[in-house]
């Protein structure tokens, strides 16, 4: 596998011809795709705990306290970690964001965003 290319900011083009715009419109595309990911996850822990709610299950009378418990500190667990994940892509945006707002080639106008509150990234604390 070869290195990649990577946008050069005093030249108009990249080794390969690749421009800003199509650099930054990339790592815009994988923070969505990122979303998107993370959306699945959050889908398939609603269908855990479907799963562990509904009377039609055959294992439903196996399950415990102690499994409810398990699933309750998971679940807790999984969405901290994605609200932390969250402010992170939230961060590559808006550093994307802002690269575009310097681009003087691009003809768009954008409205530069600003930084996070400073609570972003910070994790909550479990009681």
């Amino acid at each position: 596998m070869s290195m990649p290319t990577l946008y050069v900011p005093d030249a108009e083009l990249a080794a390969d011809g690749t421009t800003i715009e199509t650099v930054l419109a990339n790592i815009m595309l994988s923070v969505a795709m990122q979303e998107y990911a993370l959306a699945h996850i959050i889908n398939a822990k609603g269908e855990e705990i479907q799963m562990f709610s509904d009377p039609a299950n055959p294992m439903l009378c196996e399950i415990t306290m102690d499994d409810y418990d398990h699933m309750s500190d998971s679940i807790q667990s999984l969405l901290l970690s994605i609200a932390d994940y969250e402010c992170t892509l939230s961060k590559k945006l808006i550093l994307t964001m802002s690269a575009a707002c310097e681009n003087e080639e691009s003809q768009e106008i954008v409205n530069c965003p600003q930084w996070p509150d400073a609570n972003c990234g910070t994790t909550a604390e479990v009681p």
